[in-house]
Order: structure tokens, then C-alpha cells, then sequence
């Protein structure tokens, strides 16, 4: 057998009949970079032989998500012709947004976008997701993940969205006179005021209150 090498312009050798060859399909450039010919490249010799490759220069695109649950990249990761007019859309699940885009060759955070490839690319799309906290009633919620923080007023809600596999902390107020915190509910069950948790999805969690019976009690002993 013989294993040929491309180079470019034309290559004679001489070959024994009934020979079989060899040359290569793609020539390995720097990573993500090659040439790659879609020609017959294999073959045995029955006599005088002409063989015509055209190789062109492609990019390895390689595209992904931070998880698989968030949403979907509407090009495949593979290779890619120099030149060739990729559209790019990331569409997040729902209960999740999308965040932009980590790695390189993809500029800009849009999650929709038209590239002419020059380079090859290595990016993944970041989705987060939602968290909505709810104050059931007149107690007010701080909230902090990492250098993410804000507060949901009192008898209003609010979503955020938050890095997948993040620890998101969460905070009650002390509620005001005939009131008391009776706990949260939804994706923490805890009876403490402050609480953490480990954000693997879409979740929704509540802060609970109630009448204070004991305050009631109180007055109504003092009117007495």
C-alpha cells in the first residue's frame, strides 16, 4: 500500500500494478483548523491514474450548554467551511433566560446572531435559572448569590435568575406587631428565618406568615 502526501500543485509517483494507495482525507492544522477534501482518496492502481482533490480550509465550531436542562443551540457543533454564514440562536427552556456566552469566537452576549466564520469557535451558552420569592403576607425577603443581592417587599414577588448548581441564600424579616413568621414553603421547607439552598432548576419558595395569636392574646388581656 502506499500512504501519499498532499501538497499542493500536482505529485506524480510511481506505483507497482494491483498497488493499493492512500492520501489523507483532512491535513491537520492548528486546533480546530484543517483541510479536508470530500474526494475519493483510496483506491488501487490498474494502470496510469489521474487523481483530482480539492481541499478546502475548515473551522471546528464546537457549540454547548452549561446544562442541558436550560435550552438549545439552534447550529450542531461540527465542521464548518471557512466562509460559511452560521446563524446562532440560543432559546432557553422555560424558567430559564439566557445569560450570554463563555469560551471564544462567538463576540457580544446576543442570544440570536449571524457569524461569517474566520476562526474556529469554543463557546458554551449560559442559561440560568429562575427562582421566584414570594412574601406571603407582611414579610419582607433579603436574598443574596454570590454578588447577586436585592429584597421582595412585603405582599409582592419577585424572580431572579441565578447560576445553575449556585447557593442562593434567603432572609425574613421579623414581621410587624400581631404578626409572626410561620416558615417557607416551596423549594425549602425550613421554620428559620434565614435559609440557604442549592439552585439546580426553575424553583419557586415562600415566605409565610400568620397572625400572632399570642400578640392578640396580649391585647386583649391589656383591654381588659
Amino acid at each position: 500500500p502506499f500512504l501519499g502526501t498532499v501538497i499542493q500543485g500536482t505529485n506524480s509517483f510511481w506505483l507497482d500494478s494491483d498497488s493499493s494507495y492512500s492520501l489523507p482525507q483532512t491535513i491537520s492544522l492548528s486546533e480546530g483548523e484543517r483541510w479536508a477534501t470530500n474526494g475519493t482518496t483510496t483506491g488501487t492502481v490498474a494502470g496510469p491514474l489521474s487523481i483530482a482533490l480539492d481541499y478546502q480550509y475548515e473551522y471546528y465550531v464546537s457549540i454547548g450548554a452549561n446544562n442541558p436542562d436550560g435550552g438549545t443551540i439552534s447550529e450542531p457543533s461540527g465542521w464548518y467551511l471557512h466562509g460559511t454564514s452560521v446563524q446562532l440562536t440560543a432559546t432557553p427552556s422555560s424558567g430559564w433566560q439566557f445569560e450570554g456566552w463563555s469560551g471564544f469566537g462567538i463576540p457580544g452576549s446576543a442570544g440570536s446572531l449571524d457569524l461569517v466564520l474566520g476562526g474556529p469557535i469554543n463557546s458554551t451558552a449560559l442559561f440560568y435559572p429562575g427562582i421566584t420569592m414570594i412574601s406571603d403576607g407582611p414579610v419582607s425577603i433579603a436574598y443574596q448569590d454570590g454578588s447577586t443581592s436585592g429584597t421582595v417587599s412585603a405582599g409582592t414577588r419577585t424572580v431572579v435568575y441565578v447560576p445553575p448548581n449556585s447557593t442562593l441564600s434567603l432572609s425574613a424579616s421579623p414581621p410587624p406587631f400581631l404578626y409572626s413568621f410561620t416558615g417557607w414553603s416551596g423549594a425549602n421547607t425550613s421554620s428559620s428565618p434565614s435559609v440557604s439552598f442549592s439552585v439546580s432548576g426553575p424553583e419557586s419558595v415562600t415566605a409565610n406568615s400568620s397572625y400572632s395569636y399570642s400578640d392578640i392574646a396580649i391585647i386583649l388581656i391589656v383591654a381588659i
